[in-house]
């Protein structure tokens, strides 16, 4: 079963099992796909709103990429498992002799690479969905914001998860360019996560402030 079709008891439960086939870079899929569903929620709240007539057909255009960018993500949640599950394949190939070694050594810099290249997407989409959850809070239903906000969190989450994996998985590539460009990808993406959540909190002080 492909594991964006599980329940979301099943897929916990999964995570948290003895032998985990899922870990946390399905989880921060999860966590981006739900971030962009509660755009599309408010992006909704909107365009059935007759008080913002004005901006409905934009938000018809944030809800139906908001919606591209879900399935996308939840897509990234099985790919997250299989881009693991082909590394340790490799891991399993002999190494006796030398050319066993050099095939199981380029079969394992192939499957880091896939194990880079999804939580690379994952953040990327977030950050797309991020983008749009703050014009949501800025133009969007103000009675909405609460969701809002948490979907804001989810995309946060979503994409420092990414980010993190990628920081790790990138440590035994030896492909000294490549790597670089990664970690240079992933750090833009952090920064660019951190600026928006800050500005997106800005705009709701009524939700964020203590007093």
């Amino acid at each position: 079963m492909d594991f964006k079709d599980m329940t979301v008891g099943e897929f916990a439960r999964g995570i948290g099992a003895e032998l985990p086939v899922a870990g946390g870079g399905s989880a921060a899929a999860l966590s981006g796909a739900y971030g962009a569903a509660l755009v599309s929620m408010v992006s909704r709240k909107t365009i059935s709103n007759n008080k913002y007539t004005n901006v409905k057909h934009r938000f018809q255009e944030v809800d139906r990429q908001c919606a591209v960018l879900r399935e996308s993500l939840l897509d990234d949640i099985q790919n997250d498992i299989d881009s693991f599950r082909k590394y340790k394949t490799a891991l399993a190939l002999p190494k006796v002799t030398q050319e066993e070694s050099a095939v199981r050594n380029a079969a394992m810099q192939n499957g880091l690479k896939a194990a880079v290249q999804t939580p690379l997407e994952v953040a990327e989409k977030s950050v797309k969905a991020l983008a749009l959850c703050r014009e949501a809070i800025e133009k969007g239903n103000r009675n909405a914001g609460p969701d809002a906000l948490v979907g804001a969190l989810l995309l946060r989450a979503a994409i420092l998860g990414a980010v993190y994996n990628i920081r790790i998985n990138v440590k035994t590539i030896t492909d000294e360019p490549y790597r670089r460009e990664m970690l240079n990808r992933a750090k833009d993406l952090e920064e660019t996560a951190i600026r928006q959540e800050a500005e997106i909190l800005s705009l709701l002080p009524e939700l964020t402030h203590t007093k």
